[in-house]
C-alpha cells in the first residue's frame, strides 16, 4: 500500500477505518511515520462514529473525519477542503 501510495502520489487519500487486513488506524499511522506521506491530507470514514474513534483520528494525523451514513456531497466537500488546504501547503 505505501508502496503505490509513493508511486501514485495522490493528492489527497480516502481512508476507511474497516478494512480486511488492517484497521484504517494502523494505516494511518504507518502513514504518518513516513517522510513521503506525513503530509498528505486523510479523509478518515467509519461506521462506528464514538467519539474515541474521531480522537484517535485526530491523535494519529487525520486532515479530516466522516462518520456513516454520511452523504456524496459530504465526502465531496470534504476532499475538496482538503484539496483548497493541500494547494496553500506548497
Amino acid at each position: 500500500m505505501l508502496e503505490v501510495i509513493n508511486e501514485l502520489k495522490p493528492a489527497v487519500l480516502v481512508l476507511d477505518v474497516m478494512l480486511p487486513i488492517k484497521s484504517g488506524f494502523e494505516v494511518l499511522k504507518q502513514l504518518r511515520s513516513n517522510d513521503k506521506t506525513k503530509n498528505l491530507p486523510i479523509l478518515i470514514l467509519t461506521a462506528k462514529g464514538q467519539k474515541q474513534d474521531k480522537m484517535q483520528a485526530q491523535e494519529l494525523g487525520a486532515s479530516a473525519f466522516i462518520t456513516k451514513p454520511y452523504s456524496n456531497e459530504d465526502v465531496v466537500d470534504a476532499v475538496r477542503q482538503l484539496l483548497d488546504l493541500a494547494k496553500f501547503s506548497t
